[in-house]
């Protein structure tokens, strides 16, 4: 059903079995992947959490890729300390996961452009920020300075 994208007979299967042995820590997992594909990311983050709380001793393997599933969650949020520490615990259950590495790292540059807009909002020299923001549109993550940066009015080369 989630290949097929029927996510809300998928959600309503889950539940079902969920009824019927609510220890099954995989089926919080599914159902978590279907919240998740209709982008009801609150309850996702829900779901997987149940399905970590069923092993409170961290064992399972598959744990690091529920970790891995609940910061993507998280970071499709922008709750980006959320989906940092969920990242680095994935990493710590499976170091060889490079998707975790990956999203953790692209996490961390995320909050790194919400750092540069600060930091050149109280200083509109700061050619750190500014680099940092350039680079972010060179990038791809941000289209243009937010509009509320108004780079003419405060860079010091500009003549009127």
């Amino acid at each position: 059903m989630l290949e097929k994208k029927e996510f809300d007979k998928a959600i309503e299967d889950y539940t079902q079995e969920i009824r019927l042995d609510p220890q099954r820590r995989l089926v919080y997992f599914c159902r978590g992947e279907a919240y998740a594909g209709k982008g009801e990311y609150d309850k996702a983050i829900s779901d997987y959490t149940q399905q970590l709380r069923l092993d409170p001793d961290n064992l399972d393997p598959d744990n690091a890729q529920t970790y891995f599933m609940r910061g993507n969650a998280y970071a499709l949020k922008d709750e980006n300390d959320q989906a940092i520490a969920d990242y680095t615990n994935s990493i710590k259950l499976d170091p060889y996961n490079n998707r975790a590495y990956l999203n953790r790292g692209i996490t961390y540059h995320r909050k790194a452009i919400a750092d540069y807009e600060t930091a050149f909002r109280l200083n509109h020299y700061n050619i750190f920020a500014k680099k940092g923001l350039d680079q972010a549109i060179e990038l791809g993550q941000i289209k243009q300075f937010p509009d509320d940066l108004d780079l003419l009015q405060f860079c010091p080369t500009h003549q009127d």
